[in-house]
């Protein structure tokens, strides 16, 4: 009702998603394409790869791999124009299933291979990450601490300064100031 292509995007590939997951693939595959023309009219190149891989695996679903196979190619091509790994992997795994379900083992291999790789290289750049996340945190805790330390020793000088000037301007056996506190005040008092 108000014209906002992206939320109809989203609205159809939720729905979607729900009809397919409660078996009605049919009806599933008409959302999916309003859900692509919608994309392609918003010129989202990386939501259309999503549409083509949901449409080509509500094929398959629906025991039609031959024709899944077109918008999984076109699907994977849109993923590695981009170069989103995500969309390449979901593209590769799609593909090997079809070619799994038509019996053509070697190419279902060779998808799912290309899929393992992605996945593996995913894997290790998130291990990395995450390695050099922990390793700023560390930082930042010791130079966090070191700062404590800091603070607390300035803490102890001041109050050490504190008594060094008492002890300097007041006289330890009678507790009333002292020529210097007087020399100091003087001026001031006067």
């Amino acid at each position: 009702e108000v014209g906002d292509l992206h939320l109809q995007a989203l609205a159809l590939g939720n729905v979607g998603s729900a009809v397919a997951f409660l078996g009605d693939l049919e009806h599933a595959m008409v959302l999916f394409e309003r859900q692509l023309a919608t994309v392609r009219q918003m010129n989202d190149r990386m939501h259309e790869a999503l549409c083509l891989v949901n449409i080509g695996e509500a094929l398959r679903l629906c025991g039609r791999p031959e024709a899944a196979i077109e918008p999984l190619q076109r699907a994977l091509a849109i993923g590695e124009e981009m170069d989103n790994k995500p969309r390449i992997m979901r593209a590769h795994v799609e593909l090997s299933a079809c070619r799994e379900a038509q019996g053509d083992m070697a190419d279902a291999l060779a998808h799912f291979k290309k899929y393992h790789t992605l996945d593996q290289a995913m894997r290790s750049q998130e291990a990395e990450a995450k390695a050099s996340d922990l390793l700023v945190q560390i930082a930042v805790r010791k130079v966090r601490e070191e700062a404590e330390k800091y603070r607390a020793e300035r803490d102890r000088l001041a109050e050490a300064n504190v008594q060094l000037s008492e002890a300097a301007h007041i006289d330890a056996l009678t507790g009333l100031a002292n020529r210097r506190y007087l020399d100091a005040n003087l001026e001031r008092m006067f």
